[in-house]
């Protein structure tokens, strides 16, 4: 550390985001602190270990890490596209969509899935034209998606639909939406609500290709932790952020519970928004950012399961059991019955080497109900009741994992509340904010009105990992410069 506690930036929060934008800046030569409470980095990329089992919280599998993809450009401008170790997953279907009548693989390539789609429903030939046609214009238009377009503050891949709005509109068949919306659970956003293009890049990048981290996503965090102190970054863990001082509209110096302050020219939070609002003092923003920010809705969260079966179980491709074509089903969350836990209407499921991992939509409000009024780790019945969901989830995976050994398996669980105090998410949610259709006129800018302290993270641009970070390197642009960072990614990679 400096012997000062001075530095170019600080940079709170070692998630995806904070970890990316920090490499950025320390590449481009600033002096770098990246702060993080937890003993290890990675939020939700942290993998955890029960009974000599590896499982991945959060990050099951990342899209477009082939050479000259969206993923691994920025990857490889930061030096670490050669280090992580990936698997890629079934070319010929990464994603298996079963319904109850028919079951859907979705190929790598565009081309390959419009195939898939006219084979699958041949009813929909010119919906299916229509749709590949607009996804692979919207993506071409999208800045940071294709970096070395250089496409400065554009906003015209803004499609101010939904993406249920289009299907209609294509007059696309039952099979077409429930094929289509699937991937909509990968930001947990309803088709009704989803915006056009946030829908587009999500699936485009997949479609590019999908990849498994092998020894799990924490490994991501760990390489992209190395990479910060391999560029003279400063790397503090256990630091517990209390509060960033803030004078004349500049934040000045940051506070830890345990440890001595210090003090930056530049903040970055790689936080949840209405955290950040949480550091700052009360006046500090105006009221009219302050409620535009704690207002916001936040994404649904999820119940997540873990299950240790024989190492010879091993998945090279992820299901999705839905139990009607009509998949939007799965937002309306059943897991609030005790001690009879009706069968969600969707399940997603990864297996590798006998980790077997999933998850099912929950909401906040129903992991708060379970509590009965108490505190959180304190409730009996809370307790009770995520065991008694666990031994449920087991029986109804045993019908769809027939010859599997399900029953015999040891299980573990995390709700939303699990996310939020371990990862530090806004009420557990896996996304951040919800990236719906009235966010589009209230977005989160990575410029606050204090004008060295900024934003980014999966609130700010979009979610998963290639939103949290296109996110990092949209912050970082807007802190050094477009053309600078982007003139030097296309040097460093093309």
């Amino acid at each position: 550390m400096s012997s000062t506690n001075t530095f170019d930036t600080i940079v709170i929060g070692a998630g995806i985001s904070g970890l990316i934008s920090a490499c950025i800046l320390a590449k481009q030569g600033q002096s770098v602190a990246l702060v993080e409470k937890n003993a290890i980095p990675g939020g939700m990329l942290q993998s955890f270990t029960r009974n000599q089992q590896r499982f991945d919280s959060s990050v099951h599998y990342i899209g477009a890490m082939a050479p000259g993809q969206t993923l691994w450009t920025y990857f490889r401008y930061l030096d670490i596209h050669d280090r992580l170790s990936l698997q890629e997953l079934a070319p010929t279907g990464f994603d298996v969509y079963q319904f109850p009548t028919f079951s859907f693989r979705v190929p790598r390539g565009v081309e390959a899935y419009r195939q898939a789609l006219l084979q699958a429903c041949p009813q929909d030939t010119d919906a299916i034209e229509a749709f590949i046609q607009r996804m692979q214009d919207v993506c071409r238009r999208i800045p940071l998606y294709n970096p070395h377009e250089q496409r400065q503050g554009a906003r015209d891949y803004i499609q101010e639909e939904s993406l249920g709005q289009y299907l209609a509109q294509l007059g696309a068949s039952a099979e077409l939406r429930g094929i289509v919306c699937a991937p909509t659970y990968l930001y947990n956003v309803h088709p009704s609500q989803c915006p056009l293009h946030l829908h587009f890049l999500v699936l485009h990048s997949f479609l590019q290709s999908a990849w498994r981290i092998e020894g799990g996503s924490q490994q991501l965090a760990d390489l992209l932790a190395t990479r910060f102190k391999e560029l003279g970054g400063t790397l503090l863990l256990r630091h517990h952020v209390q509060s960033i001082d803030v004078e004349k509209r500049h934040a000045t110096q940051v506070h830890f519970k345990e440890h001595p302050p210090c003090k930056a020219t530049s903040i970055l939070c790689a936080l949840h928004p209405a955290a950040m609002m949480r550091l700052l003092p009360p006046k500090a923003l105006r009221p009219s950012y302050k409620e535009r920010i704690l207002t916001r809705k936040n994404g649904l969260g999820a119940f997540s399961f873990f299950l240790k079966l024989p190492p010879t179980y091993d998945l090279d491709h992820n299901i999705y059991f839905f139990d009607d074509v009509d998949v939007t089903r799965g937002y309306s969350p059943r897991l609030h019955r005790t001690p009879e836990i009706e069968r969600p209407s969707m399940f997603f499921l990864a297996c590798d080497r006998g980790s077997l991992q999933g998850f099912t939509t929950m909401s906040y409000d129903t992991a708060v109900a379970w509590c009965g009024g108490q505190e959180y780790g304190r409730s009996p019945q809370y307790h009770r009741t995520k065991k008694q969901t666990e031994e449920q989830l087991k029986t109804h995976l045993q019908d769809l994992l027939t010859t599997w050994p399900i029953q015999d398996a040891p299980i573990w669980s995390a709700t939303p509340l699990t996310y939020e105090r371990y990862t530090a998410t806004q009420q557990g949610t896996s996304y951040g904010y919800q990236h719906d259709m009235e966010s589009l006129s209230n977005p989160v800018m990575p410029k606050t009105p204090i004008k060295n302290l900024f934003l980014t993270g999966q609130s700010v641009l979009l979610p998963g990992v290639v939103g949290a970070t296109l996110s990092a390197v949209l912050t970082c642009c807007q802190m050094i410069g477009w053309s600078t960072l982007l003139e030097d990614i296309t040097r460093d990679v093309w």
